[in-house]
């Protein structure tokens, strides 16, 4: 059993540690989550995720807004996240009084926030529009995506549409063992806004990481509840640094190195063959014939 196993809480919980502690080689796919396994004194190998650049990559905002039917001359913010389980994991209750206050305190009429997600509590989620009226957001400051379509899938050219339009993706999650979304909007050339625990800090190459408050979960460790504050103060300057050409260029930088071939080769090869190396060793085979 070789699990490739996210570790979105700090200290690593001790459920997860037993589990991982029978598995002949457990695999993290963070750097946060490689030390918290080493800190245990597990044996953990990293190989990250990973993305095809040539498909996640910058394009023409204008033409991806014109996609999707958002409007050309304004501020989009974009939340990109299940809507599933309370309290809600990807904050959405802290994200939505942010923006409340970041329309307040701005006076602008001119930004929208879309939302990927369902809008509804079918997935053991918050009932997003109520939640909204009830912070007060203007319907229109608000966009959900297709909800028919949500529960099909979208294909990843859909994706990367919602990356390019967006002028900052908005991911301040209690905890995340990787977070793609934040990888797939800066492959684009999108900043982020994130929490500065778990695995996000590692993954914000362009944008701006906010603080929160510990709080406790039931299976015996913490993840953090993000500041409202330092969201709207970071919406506030990623509004106006919409548009800058070199931030956008950092975030794609960034994310280049997690490219899907350069990780089969960098990350997923040595320890694939590490694996494959013990396993013939174990079936008494030193010439390596048993193959994965």
């Amino acid at each position: 059993w070789c699990p490739w196993a996210p570790i979105d809480c700090d200290p690593i919980p001790g459920p997860v540690k037993r589990a991982l502690s029978v598995a002949w080689q457990p695999i993290a796919y963070s750097k946060f989550g490689l030390a918290q396994m080493q800190s245990v004194g597990l044996d953990a190998a990293y190989v990250p995720h990973c993305l095809e650049m040539d498909q996640y990559a910058p394009g023409d905002q204008r033409e991806s807004r014109e996609r999707l039917g958002l409007p050309q001359d304004v501020f989009v913010a974009a939340m990109v996240a299940a809507n599933k389980g309370f309290p809600s994991r990807k904050a959405f209750p802290e994200a939505i009084m942010a923006w409340k206050a970041f329309l307040d305190e701005s006076g602008h009429t001119d930004a929208v926030l879309y939302l990927h997600t369902y809008k509804g509590p079918e997935m053991t989620g918050l009932d997003l529009e109520e939640c909204l009226e009830a912070v007060g957001v203007p319907k229109a400051n608000v966009v959900f995506c297709d909800q028919y379509h949500n529960i099909l899938g979208f294909p990843s050219s859909y994706m990367v549409d919602v990356y390019r339009a967006a002028d900052v993706l908005l991911s301040p999650s209690m905890g995340e063992g990787f977070g793609l979304p934040i990888l797939e909007a800066q492959a684009c050339g999108c900043p982020v806004i994130v929490g500065d625990w778990t695995s996000m800090p590692e993954l914000c190459f362009a944008g701006w990481k906010v603080h929160g408050q510990r709080f406790y979960t039931p299976i015996g460790s913490f993840q953090y509840i993000p500041n409202i504050r330092e969201i709207t103060w970071a919406l506030r300057d990623a509004y106006a640094a919409k548009g800058n050409a070199e931030l956008r260029e950092t975030a794609r930088q960034g994310a280049l190195p997690y490219d899907a071939d350069l990780v089969a080769e960098t990350y997923w090869k040595p320890v694939l063959g590490k694996i494959a190396e013990e396993i013939a060793s174990a079936a008494g085979d030193p010439v390596g014939t048993v193959l994965l």
